[in-house]
């Protein structure tokens, strides 16, 4: 009997993994097609752009790229060889393609000069959290001079307040309609499963911020918002306080780490920049990425990848990939940036191109 039902067991595990292969290889296959064109952020030259994926991602590069003031068409769900042939007969015409995907979109998208960029990174700090930057001390002063105080709860009414006011708020005001949300059923699962707490920043009675720790074996910060997304709570130290408070507490619980969740791969999002205030390390990444092939050199493609490093995946290993202009490698804010990516724990490495403005042509300096 009981042989029978492990045989069922490892029977029913086989088809679960064969239905999830079937589903990757469905969604490898055919991809939804846009083609983006505006005006790039930084140049303000205008660029073509080719993704193919989700609109979530696409509005997300929309908005990295053009500062989300651009033209789409779409093209329909296409299947593999017609998006390569589009690729191949148009490269003149785009300055990149992103093929949003998992490991299969590699093996039918990637070239050798392309690149893997993983969706997400994960972040870990080492606990106690110290303030050694000038921001985080800066965070530390807000906090202390407002008075800004912590609480747990589970309450149902809190939940649904901190959901719909905190973090729904936040998600929409800064990503619109690239934000990923969770669903209250979602949240408020995680939230009544296990030891997981929502960790609530207040300011006399009022909750102004808040945090989910999942306490896993390294606990983790999972979704975190400011109520009405309001800069006058922002600048009383809100932020801060969702990563010094939840220290606080796990410190005192005797924990030696914790995960500062999931950031996007561009070293220069707002979220990875703040995070870095307190000496984190990268401690993993994302499966789900996007292919990202550089067809037609321009002056608004390097501008866009000059403002823009990323974080990239060689062999299995996290790189960063740093692009800098040819006329100008002196420049000692770029010099900066990559001695911070060097000295950046879960990077195996830091690959640096030099731009030709002239040439329109991509030199790799050093790896």
């Amino acid at each position: 009997m009981m042989k029978n039902r492990r045989e069922t067991d490892r029977t029913g595990g086989i088809l679960k993994q064969l239905g999830k292969l079937v589903k990757e290889l469905g969604s490898a296959i055919r991809s939804n097609v846009w083609f983006l064109e505006g005006s790039e952020a930084n140049t303000g030259k205008s660029l073509r752009i080719l993704f193919a994926g989700g609109d979530k991602q696409k509005d997300y590069i929309a908005g990295l790229v053009f500062d989300g003031a651009c033209r789409e068409t779409s093209a329909g769900k296409l299947y593999f060889w017609n998006i390569l042939y589009l690729i191949h007969r148009n490269s003149n015409n785009f300055a990149l393609a992103f093929i949003e995907g998992r490991r299969l979109h590699q093996l039918l998208y990637q070239g050798a000069k392309d690149y893997y960029i993983p969706l997400w990174l994960e972040s870990c700090v080492e606990l106690p959290l110290k303030a050694t930057t000038k921001g985080a001390k800066e965070d530390l002063r807000r906090i202390r001079k407002h008075q800004l105080t912590y609480e747990l709860s589970t309450d149902l009414e809190a939940l649904q307040d901190f959901y719909n006011n905190m973090y729904l708020a936040t998600i929409h005001a800064r990503h619109e309609k690239s934000a990923v949300s969770s669903s209250f059923e979602e949240f408020s699962g995680v939230v009544s499963s296990s030891d997981n707490k929502l960790l609530l920043v207040k300011h006399g009675e009022t909750a102004i911020a808040g945090v989910v720790l999942q306490m896993t074996a390294v606990p983790r910060l999972w979704i975190a918002g400011i109520r009405d997304s309001s800069n006058t709570y922002r600048r009383m130290g809100a932020v801060g306080a969702t990563y010094h408070f939840p220290a606080q507490y796990l410190t005192e619980q005797g924990y030696r780490q914790m995960s500062l969740g999931r950031s996007r791969s561009f070293f220069n999002d707002g979220v990875l920049q703040y995070k870095a205030k307190w000496n984190h390390h990268l401690s993993g990444f994302d499966k789900d990425g996007m292919v990202v092939k550089m067809l037609t050199a321009s002056d608004a493609l390097l501008g866009f990848l000059g403002n823009q490093p990323f974080a990239c995946v060689e062999h299995g290993e996290l790189h960063a990939t740093v692009f800098i202009d040819a006329s100008n490698q002196s420049n000692e804010r770029k010099l900066k940036e990559i001695d911070a990516l060097r000295s950046l724990q879960g990077l195996a490495g830091v690959s640096v191109f030099s731009l030709d403005r002239k040439q329109c042509e991509f030199q790799k300096l050093n790896q």
